[in-house]
């Protein structure tokens, strides 16, 4: 039988170091979800959220074990994602507006049909009342900041304000929900204890992007044109193996350098022409 230990595989994903800030780059992670709001601590809807990600994830991880082709891994840890209409709800420490969503990541081998015999199997053994609730849906996070917290979940602000800071010195902004990954169980480990990965996805700044969303046309063809021209200079010097390097630091330079004659740098342009949008911003 095959084993798979999927914390291993993504290791920099779920193993960082205790208090250190570090940049990740997350693949595209298919996970059992389940959407919710109000006070984690209080809402009966987020303990039947993890009831029914748990029985799920469970259930998959045995019939697996038993088929044709068996494999065996540990189910995944709990995580959550946390975000709210009026941010200012985290800071005044108003839980009963927050929105969660709960998940629990599954291999990327899992496929849907396998998900919808879990469900069967689940319904009629169980059928936890979230069960309904959940969705399987691919997660796309991107370039993010996490950190390895030790503590109790209620003290978290201050290194998540590390990390806020951390991304703007870096020129970049938030993007997307803030993301905990739960280590410990809070039934058996102290407060102090805890161990939680606190993420944040973040993009480029506002300044790499136009203010109006739109790139001018009248730009359009010389871009176009310097896109050309740094394409055409690479295939030549495709020939020349001995100067590749050198050359085509020049050319790197030589684009950025026009990019921004226009307005605009280099990467922060979509195929269609336009800038990439603003998104809405997320401070915990």
């Amino acid at each position: 039988m095959q084993k798979l230990d999927l914390k291993k595989r993504w290791k920099r994903l779920y193993q960082s170091k205790p208090g250190e800030l570090a940049e990740v780059n997350v693949p595209p992670l298919t996970c059992l979800m389940v959407d919710g709001e109000g006070d984690p601590n209080r809402s009966e809807a987020f303990q039947q959220a993890i009831e029914a990600l748990y029985s799920l994830s469970y259930t998959l991880k045995f019939s697996l074990k038993k088929s044709p082709m068996p494999v065996d891994y540990g189910v995944m840890p709990l995580e959550g994602l946390w975000w709210a209409d009026d941010p200012r709800a985290f800071h005044q420490a108003d839980k009963s507006t927050w929105k969660w969503t709960a998940m629990i990541v599954q291999p990327e081998f899992i496929s849907k049909t396998q998900v919808d015999k879990a469900f069967d199997e689940v319904r009629k053994r169980k059928n936890p009342a979230a069960l309904d609730r959940v969705r399987f849906e691919t997660l796309e996070e991107g370039l993010s900041v996490q950190v390895l917290y030790t503590g109790p979940f209620s003290e978290e602000g201050p290194t998540i304000q590390r990390m806020h800071d951390f991304i703007r010195a870096k020129g970049r902004e938030l993007h997307g929900k803030h993301h905990e990954i739960y280590l410990s169980d809070p039934r058996r480990t102290a407060p102090e204890k805890l161990k939680t990965i606190l993420r944040q996805p973040m993009r480029l700044g506002g300044r790499c992007r136009k203010a109006k969303g739109q790139i001018p046309s009248r730009d359009l063809p010389l871009m176009a044109s310097v896109d050309r021209l740094a394409a055409l200079v690479r295939e030549s010097v495709l020939f020349h193996a001995n100067v590749f390097n050198q050359l085509d630091g020049v050319v790197r330079v030589a684009v950025v350098l026009l990019h921004h004659a226009v307005g605009v740098e280099v990467g922060a342009v979509k195929a269609d022409g336009r800038a990439h949008d603003s998104g809405p911003l997320f401070g915990r």
